[in-house]
């Protein structure tokens, strides 16, 4: 049964007994209205069903992958069962994240970025840790990063400045490979130097070229 808060005139379905606008105190609504009650919306009752389908899948996704590891451990052998358990385990964060409506467009895009290069590198490992994921992968992660900035800024023109912390983050994640390199882990330098530079250049070039905007939003963004 729905409640009615007298001061705000609003109907609430949740299970409380104060109404989220005013928090004051909510009256059993008794009148009988066939038509759907424009009232403040079940938010409670969405977010456990959300909370419970995420739980159902991370169950479906923990008993495959224990299933998959009891097989490879009876039969010996290579771990190959550790790929699609890495697959699977990278699969369920994404959705995870994608599914949580909170998360902004932009915190997915940072994190599916970060995500992707931690199983391709964990990938790499698992087969033998041919490097590829370093030589090639890092790099060109790097790149569609700088291209999905300039992308963003595009599309969203009025807002543009908003992604200069977008280009900064992809030279601060630009220095990994090149400590990399300097450890020799990386084999193919020039991929991952270019992908820096190329970071570098879109930032100083768009942190130029927006002015005032571009600063204005650097300085609010580190307090400064």
């Amino acid at each position: 049964m729905s409640k009615t808060c007298s001061h705000c005139r609003v109907k609430v379905l949740d299970h409380t007994e104060y109404c989220p606008l005013c928090g004051g105190v909510l009256k059993k609504d008794t009148t009988i209205d066939k038509r759907r009650p424009m009232g403040y919306p079940d938010v409670y009752g969405f977010t456990k069903k959300r909370n419970l389908a995420l739980r159902i899948i991370l169950a479906i996704c923990v008993v495959t992958g224990f299933l998959l590891l009891a097989t490879n451990y009876m039969t010996g052998g290579e771990w190959w069962s550790l790929i699609p358990c890495i697959s699977i385990a990278y699969g369920y964060v994404v959705f995870s994240l994608y599914f949580n409506p909170t998360n902004g467009y932009m915190k997915r895009i940072i994190w599916t970025f970060i995500l992707t290069l931690g199983m391709m590198i964990a990938l790499d490992v698992c087969t033998g840790f041919y490097r590829w994921s370093v030589n090639y992968c890092l790099p060109a992660a790097l790149l569609l990063y700088n291209i999905a900035g300039i992308v963003l800024m595009i599309v969203n023109h009025r807002r543009w400045e908003s992604y200069m912390i977008f280009l900064l983050t992809a030279i601060l994640v630009g220095f990994i490979p090149l400590c990399l390199i300097h450890f020799h882990v990386v084999t193919e330098p020039v991929l991952c130097q270019s992908a820096f530079v190329s970071s570098v250049c879109i930032f100083l070039g768009t942190l130029i070229i927006g002015g005032g905007r571009a600063r204005t939003e650097l300085g609010r963004r580190f307090h400064v």
